[in-house]
């Protein structure tokens, strides 16, 4: 039988059955399908996606996939049930507005291919499909669709392909039992269907199932020694599974596997040796498990290999030399390992259709020369970064390949820039970033390419820069340019940039110019630029007016420059922003009140500006994600507003140096992400910005131990301070500022706070730096920090502290410097504490230290002593007859004395 697809100027004169025509009129244009099919055009010969028998006329083919963005919403239309000899119908794709598949889909009694991956279709997967007696193929891949039954597979006798992937399973607990009657079954893909349990192991058909994928489900058990036995499996997907133990080293019947993924597992111990008989296969993945051990020569026995993914496992020891040949091997991905000694110096003999190299993050070291790279031709993707690799190769070396990526950060390239990179005309990822590179960066480079991502960081790079070209999207392809040049020699003007560039760090260089130049560059399109940090410069000027042209940003950063002037209103036009960072300029004026307008906002670092004016209240109501906050070194005066309790996310706070007055909040005891430990591990506040996730990062400057620290993102996972030193905040200490228990860093000194010092600050069990120094504190220093045991940096002099310093290993191993200018006694300090100085009393290590709690032992000895003179000399004094006996007593005892020691003598 003849099959008539149609396409203009077919010969097929076969003309299609009107009833069929008006069918899909109907179908059209209730189900919103964008295709050109107009009633005076042949079904069959002019409508795309139609196929038609050849001899009868009869439409049996659909084929009506699409992936397109913004696809109107339209419902499955029944007109199609009279396309009575349907047998193929591929709605993929597409976007339907029912919420569920409708029951009329079991109609299709003719069907045999059917597929509604990705239709937007959601609920319980209708039974009815059960009654598609016919049907060989049945795609149903879509997240929002669940079953709470699979027994109508079962009259599915002729399926050879059945495809559930993101279905939710969770229901079917016998799924396995109902799999088993499917006589004719072929490939079975039940990718992430929330399967946890296996009632029944899988062993129908162990010569026809070709295809087995049960990957991101979590069994949570050892791996089923039941799927060694299909013989007849060409690929197993069991990617993320929960697998757990080593992987078992029986006799694999696999005898016709190609492709193996085992990856994100639990394995561990040594690679089993039955993998090494399995010499069909083309596709090895076995990364993110804990595979140890030397990589086994036998590796090489598996001449059909084209893909090895060995990554993210604990390989140790050198690649083994292969033996053999494995001329048909494309991509080999070692990634984070433990992978020592030399590069092979034959891989371009051994590997001659390599195409990817990935041996980023392990430990090879040693020279790579010209020779390693001989008959390489093929190769695109180089990833070789953070190994201690030395690449010596002629001045005058033209690489044999032509790459689209290359890493080689932290290489040794230099001291010259590599000039074989004039010969790679294709390169779209470029990093050799920390490559000792020492020289000016040759104008052929800037002209020679156009990135997606270009990291030339930390090396001693020179001269100036015009312009860089970015890689420009095709048609509405998502683009992302990432160019980071950071902490380099780079003088002269800001480079022009493409509005195609997404993220740029031009940071610690020595550019200078008028900053005005560069944010308003002349463009006819907004800039699609997300993250701009241009901090450590020596750029100048006003900041201007223009940030309209920067609609997509997100990360500002042009601290430590010397801009003047205030923050432009445009500010409050960025709704994207998330990190705004400004200091160590000449700022001044208010905080821009237009700012509040950026809600998104996680951190505004204006620090050692001249900014003035009151904290404003609206900080504390509506960027309620603030997690880093600091002002330090400016001019801001006034109370801290009660609405700043409200930021719950507030994780770094710095108001120190200013002319802050009034009383310490007690309701900064709401800043909940300084209480819940939780909330440090809370993948939210990695502030990861960038494209990529080991990209651009967010940061925080915090003094902290008397020194001045710059976190990134792993540390600020870890860290929360606060410094409200230098200041004129009064009174208390509250009580409440003690509930901040995971502070690590505390700095209220140079204020005029007076009282005690809380005995709840002793809970404070994270704290490794506290300042209290030069205030009005009195009291004793509270015995509860001698539970501080992760203090590192204390400092509470020049208060009106009295007393013996609690005893504590910690407290006793701070210099005494820590403690003077106040009434203080015991070690480390050499004056020691008599009953007057301030002895300490017996609840030292657990009472209250008020100064006006009694000490019950001294009360109860003199009470003692009063009750006992007087009951016996009282007595004598009253009682006369009592007086007389005692003193004779008292004279006969005195002369029975005296007569004994005349004895002595004599």
């Amino acid at each position: 039988m003849g099959l008539c697809i149609c396409c203009s100027g077919s010969n097929n004169t076969r003309i299609c059955k009107e009833e069929e025509k008006q069918a899909l009129l109907c179908f059209k244009e209730e189900s919103k399908i964008l295709r050109n099919w107009v009633d005076r055009a042949d079904c069959c010969t002019e409508w795309e996606g139609v196929v038609c028998d050849n001899v009868t006329g009869h439409v049996i083919e659909l084929h009506l996939s699409t992936f397109e963005d913004n696809l109107p919403r339209g419902k499955l239309s029944s007109c199609l049930l009279e396309v009575k000899q349907l047998r193929y119908l591929d709605l993929s794709g597409l976007n339907f507005s029912e919420s569920h598949i409708p029951n009329f889909i079991g109609s299709f009694v003719n069907l045999q291919y059917i597929d509604l991956s990705s239709t937007s279709f959601e609920g319980i997967i209708p039974h009815q499909l059960g009654n598609l007696s016919q049907l060989h193929t049945l795609h149903l891949r879509d997240e929002a669709l669940k079953a709470d039954s699979l027994d109508w597979l079962s009259s599915l006798s002729n399926l050879k392909v059945l495809d559930l992937t993101f279905a939710n399973l969770s229901m079917v607990h016998n799924w396995a039992e109902v799999i088993n009657m499917l006589p004719s079954l072929r490939e079975l893909y039940l990718t992430d269907c929330d399967i946890s349990k296996l009632s029944h192991p899988l062993g129908h058909n162990k010569s026809s199932l070709q295809v087995l994928d049960l990957a991101n489900n979590e069994f949570n058990t050892v791996i089923f020694r039941w799927i060694f036995n299909f013989d007849s499996l060409i690929s197993l997907q069991l990617y993320d599974c929960g697998f757990l133990s080593p992987f078992p080293d029986d006799p694999w019947n696999l005898t016709s596997l190609r492709d193996l993924d085992i990856s994100a597992n639990q394995f561990h111990g040594h690679l089993p040796n039955s993998l090494w008989n399995l010499t069909f296969l083309s596709i090895l993945y076995i990364s993110e498990n804990q595979f140890h051990g030397h990589l086994p020569n036998s590796l090489w026995n598996l001449t059909s290999l084209s893909d090895l993914d060995l990554s993210k496992n604990m390989f140790t020891g050198e690649i083994p030399k292969p033996i053999g040949k494995l001329n048909k091997l494309q991509r080999v991905n070692l990634y984070n390992n433990k992978l020592d000694g030399p590069l092979p110096e034959n891989l371009g003999y051994s590997f001659p259709m390599l195409e990817t190299l990935h041996i980023m993050d392990n430990m090879f070291e040693g020279i790579v020369t010209e020779n390693h790279f001989v008959n390489l031709t093929m190769l695109g993707y180089l990833q070789a970064s953070g190994n201690r690799l030395t690449l010596n190769v002629s001045l005058n070396w033209i690489p044999p390949f032509q790459l689209l990526v290359l890493y080689l950060s932290g290489w040794k390239l230099g001291p010259q820039f590599p000039t074989w990179l004039q010969y790679q005309h294709s390169i779209v990822e470029l990093d050799i970033s920390n490559a000792g590179i020492q020289s000016e960066v040759p104008s052929w480079f800037w002209r020679s390419f156009e990135f997606r991502f270009l990291n030339l960081s930390h090396n001693q790079l020179r001269g100036k820069i015009h312009s860089i070209s970015v890689f420009k999207p095709f048609g509405e392809m998502p683009s992302s340019a990432l160019v980071y040049l950071s902490s380099n020699q780079f003088n002269g003007p800001l480079p022009r940039i493409s509005s195609h560039t997404t993220e740029l760090d031009l940071s610690n260089n020595f550019f200078s110019e008028d900053v005005s130049n560069f944010l308003c560059q002349a463009q006819s399109v907004p800039y699609k630029l997300k993250i701009l940090h241009l901090g450590g410069n020596r750029l100048f000027g006003e900041i201007p007016n223009c940030w309209m042209h920067w609609p997509q940003l997100k990360v500002i950063n042009m601290g430590n420059n010397q801009l003047i002037g205030s923050i432009p209103n445009s500010i409050g036009l960025l709704d994207k922003l998330k990190s705004l960072d400004m200091h160590k300029n000449m700022l001044f004026g208010p905080i821009p009140p237009l700012l509040q307008n950026c809600t998104l906002l996680l951190k505004i670092d204006l620090g050692e500006n001249g900014f003035t004016g009151k904290i404003p209240r609206w900080l504390g109501t509506k960027l309620l994600d603030l997690t880093i906050f600091r002002l330090r070194s400016n001019k801001f005066y006034g109370e801290l507003p009660l609405e700043f309790c409200h930021l719950k996310s507030l994780r770094i706070l710095d108001l120190s140096n200013n002319n802050l007055s009034g009383v310490i909040p007690w309701c900064l005891k709401n800043l909940t992400a300084m209480i819940n430990e939780e909330a440090i591990q809370d993948g939210e506040f990695e502030m990861g910005y960038s494209f990529y996730a080991w990209g651009f990062g967010e940061s925080a400057i915090v003094t902290t131990k008397g020194l001045e620290y710059e976190y990134y993102t792993i540390i600020l996972l870890l860290f929360a301070g606060m410094d409200l030193s230098s200041n004129n905040f009064s009174g208390d200490i509250p009580i409440e500022l003690a509930n901040l228990v995971i502070l690590r860093s505390l700095n209220l000194s140079r204020n005029n706070l007076t009282g005690n010092i809380p005995m709840e600050m002793g809970n404070m069990r994270f704290l490794e730096s506290l300042d209290l120094s030069r205030n009005q504190l009195s009291g004793k220093i509270p015995s509860s920090f001698s539970s501080l045991s992760t203090l590192e940096v204390l400092d509470l002099s020049y208060n009106n502290l009295s007393g013996k310093i609690p005893s504590g290993t910690q407290l006793q191993g701070f210099n005494a410097s820590c403690y003077v200018g106040n009434n203080l006694c015991g070690p480390p300090l050499l004056q020691s504490c008599s009953v007057d100085d301030g002895k300490i009393p017996k609840n030292e290590n657990g009472g209250d230290d008020s100064s006006e709690v009694v000490d019950w032992f001294y009360v109860s000895m003199a009470i003692g002593f009063a009750v006992g003179f007087w009951a016996v000399c009282g007595s004598l004094f009253l009682v006369r007859s009592w007086r007389i006996v005692y003193f004779q007593f008292l004279d006969d005892k005195l002369k029975s004395f005296l007569v004994w020691a005349h004895a002595l003598r004599v």
